[in-house]
């Protein structure tokens, strides 16, 4: 009896063509969308115990790099299928941390604008204090000197009555003057 086997050898061919196209399209494969149909293909053949790469490379150094590849890209299918749930936990909980920290920006934002706000009054209440200060000064400073002019006036006042009694004894003596200056 003979076991019919899929010949791949015509597609073969066709890909080994062109190395540097192969090459391109195995660094370029899109290896986080391999079709599910695709992975259970070849599922049977990375069970084989002769798909293995280092009995490959006893027929052929450069299909062991590709069976190396297809190997590599069958356990990475498998362990990104068993890594996305969690890719999409840390998306979400990436997306509730970026909210968090909009809000986070903006409650700091807030809090900057009182902390200049508090800032600016501060500076004022220090500057009305400064100026009640000096004022308060100003005002001892009048108070004494009102009080130094009061006792001058009231001096002053004393001497008013005094000078008046002088004038009017030199106002005497100076009509007496010309008698006197006979004499």
């Amino acid at each position: 009896t003979h076991k019919k086997y899929d010949d791949y050898w015509e597609a073969a061919k066709g890909l080994l063509v062109d190395p540097k196209k192969l090459m391109d399209g195995l660094f370029e494969f899109d290896k986080d969308n391999i079709p599910e149909a695709i992975v259970q293909k070849i599922a049977p053949y990375i069970a084989r115990e002769d798909f293995d790469p280092a009995a490959i490379r006893k027929a052929s150094v450069a299909c062991e790099a590709l069976c190396m590849w297809t190997r590599a890209m069958y356990k990475y299918h498998h362990v990104a299928k068993a890594v996305e749930p969690k890719r999409k936990l840390l998306a979400d909980a990436e997306a509730s941390l970026e909210i968090t920290m909009s809000k986070l920006r903006g409650a700091q934002a807030e809090l900057k604008g009182v902390e200049d706000k508090i800032a600016e009054l501060e500076a004022n209440y220090i500057e009305a204090v400064d100026k009640q200060a000096k004022l308060s000064h100003e005002m001892e400073m009048c108070t004494i000197k009102l009080a130094n002019a009061t006792k001058l006036i009231e001096g002053l006042g004393g001497e008013k009555d005094r000078w008046r009694q002088t004038v009017a004894s030199l106002g005497e003596q100076y009509d007496w003057l010309p008698g006197d200056s006979i004499i």
